[in-house]
């Protein structure tokens, strides 16, 4: 049998005053997300992210949490989430972007990005999830 793909996905929390930033997508909010390059150590694919997405340089990103998720497809995600707490740069002036306070998260946030930051306020540092079950994690 051959193994499953799984793709890598490098979220980040960009945390101020209690609040995260968040992006628009299609029709849900969600964490800036985007895949390492080749060979490129995850915190180092975070401060790109943060950089790319948002227009800020990280002064550190630490690992909070990693999300194993299957049942998407042919393929399985592995959700690495990011904190910066502490950047230099604003981040760009754009109608795509929103601080939500993490206590009280807006109802249209993405499921996948919702479960990280779920897990981050609870302290969790992994889950295991069924993709379909995303909407109501374990730990929430």
């Amino acid at each position: 049998m051959a193994p499953t793909p799984t793709v890598i996905d490098v979220h980040v929390l960009l945390v101020r005053a209690g609040a995260v930033l968040l992006t628009r997508g299609a029709a849900t909010w969600a964490l800036p997300c985007g895949r390492p390059e080749p060979g490129e150590p995850l915190p180092d694919a975070a401060a790109r992210v943060a950089r790319a997405r948002l227009g800020v340089t990280a002064a550190a990103a630490t690992h909070v949490h990693t999300s194993h998720v299957v049942g998407c497809g042919s393929q399985c995600r592995l959700g690495a989430f990011f904190e910066v707490d502490a950047w230099t740069g604003t981040p760009a002036a754009d109608a795509d972007l929103r601080w939500a306070p993490l206590d009280a998260l807006p109802a249209d946030v993405q499921p996948y990005s919702r479960s990280g930051l779920v897990a981050y306020r609870q302290g969790v540092t992994f889950g295991a999830f069924d993709w379909d079950a995303l909407t109501a994690p374990a730990f929430a």
